[in-house]
């Protein structure tokens, strides 16, 4: 049990390695975030995507940040896939669309699941023959620039996914973006109206009291 326990440590030792720090500066965001705020400050509009949150919601945003931060740490730290990390990342990826299931989404995140994965099998494959055989830095590089991209792409997908989750708790399920935008106009437009309106009425009646 304990050396099962150990190999598990070590087996994610990179990736707390990495979420240490992280989810440090982090918490340090947010209190200077939340440090003496008022109504006023613009600063508001980032702390405020965090309340109202549910417990589901808040275990999915933390799901998507660990699978952020595994791919991070298997891509730089060239870490050698092994069976539990495979298990891990199908786990993930399984509780990230299980917590906040949408239909378009979870199309969307097997392909970039499948994409991901085959670029961290490719790195492994450009680690191993960099240790093992070449030892060239170009390909030291590539590997690099490699585990860069990836973690954008992730980040990129991930950010966008919070995105539309506080858009769809905002305007609701079938509610798109083109609809949200007609109906404000359409708003908009009523309240010109309105306000023109008032402005002839009360024209009329400065009119009637000329006159009389």
């Amino acid at each position: 049990m304990s050396e099962a326990l150990l190999q598990g440590y070590l087996d994610f030792f990179w990736l707390v390695v990495l979420a240490v720090p992280v989810g440090l500066l982090l918490l340090f965001v947010c209190l200077s975030l939340t440090a003496d705020i008022n109504w006023t400050q613009k600063r508001l509009r980032y702390v405020g995507i965090f309340y109202n949150l549910s417990v589901r919601e808040q275990l999915w945003l933390s799901v998507g940040m660990v699978r952020v931060l595994f791919v991070a740490s298997v891509m730089f730290f060239w870490i050698v896939l092994q069976t539990s990390h495979i298990a891990f990342y199908i786990a993930l990826f399984v509780a990230y669309n299980a917590l906040l299931f949408r239909v378009r989404r979870f199309i969307i995140d097997v392909l970039n699941t499948a994409v991901v994965f085959v670029a961290m099998v490719v790195s492994n494959l450009l680690t191993g023959y960099y240790y093992d055989v070449s030892g060239d830095l170009m390909i030291g590089a590539v590997c690099m620039l490699l585990a860069l991209f990836v973690t954008m792409y992730v980040a990129y997908f991930y950010c966008k996914d919070v995105s539309d989750m506080l858009e769809f708790k905002q305007v609701g399920p079938r509610v798109s973006r083109r609809a949200a935008a007609k109906k404000q106009a359409a708003a908009e437009q009523s309240a010109a109206e309105q306000l023109a309106l008032e402005q002839i009425v009360e024209e009329q009646v400065v009119a009637g009291g000329q006159h009389g």
